[in-house]
């Protein structure tokens, strides 16, 4: 316990006194997403936000979770600390930290299972309209229909962004690549859609992620978020 304590405040303090030179970069990732009823009625949207930052070799995920009591339900943090390429890592969960298979947790998170490439190796895709409000950014919307499911149809938008370059995280690293940018922002919207084996009419929904940058501001030689 002692020990997860300490490499917890070490991880503090390196984020928030490093020397001069060193890299430390936070990311936001935001997704929003709808809540269905069983006979695929949407009812309202949700969101959730997780914190990634990277120092070096080492990561640290905040992620939330709630815990319920009969009066009340409150959002607390998980925290979750590895050095890359090291087979156990730290999770501190309410006062309480176990070491853990990074493998596993990060297989499990779904933060760490992007890949929105696979709609444009699973679907039939039409580029709609694509523009570049700046420089530095890129804007495409997209027509959707799966190959299989020729019923699942949509709208796919894209923001790409020059100034997320060199960030460990990726919504698609292929579509980075492609691009020579960094995909910021995915916004989906499913069209309504009877789903024949299960006899379930599905609502129109939508479905968005967000990647930004959690701004760093040196003062004084140390750095405050």
């Amino acid at each position: 316990m002692k020990q997860i304590i300490v490499m917890l405040f070490f991880f503090a303090v390196v984020m928030f006194s490093c020397k001069p030179g060193d890299k430390i970069r936070g990311v936001n990732l935001t997704q929003t997403f709808p809540n269905i009823t069983e006979k695929g009625k949407l009812t309202d949207y949700d969101t959730m936000s997780v914190q990634i930052y990277y120092h070096n070799n080492q990561e640290l995920i905040r992620t939330p979770y709630y815990y319920t009591t009969e009066s009340s339900t409150k959002t607390l943090y998980r925290f979750f600390l590895f050095n890359k390429g090291d087979k156990n890592g730290l999770m501190y969960t309410n006062n309480v930290g176990k070491e853990v298979s990074v493998d596993s947790i990060l297989k499990k998170s779904w933060i760490t299972n992007f890949d929105f490439y696979h709609l444009f190796k699973d679907s039939l895709v039409t580029l709609l309209s694509s523009s570049s409000p700046a420089r530095d950014s890129l804007f495409e919307v997209y027509r959707i229909k799966g190959k299989i499911d020729t019923n699942q149809k949509g709208i796919i938008s894209l923001n790409f962004s020059k100034k997320l370059r060199g960030l460990d995280f990726s919504l698609a690293k292929q579509l980075d690549s492609i691009k020579n940018m960094k995909l910021c922002k995915v916004n989906i919207i499913n069209d309504a859609r009877y789903i024949k084996e299960y006899n379930w009419h599905l609502d129109r929904v939508e479905q968005e992620w967000t990647l930004s940058e959690i701004p760093v501001v040196k003062r004084s030689g140390s750095i405050l978020e």
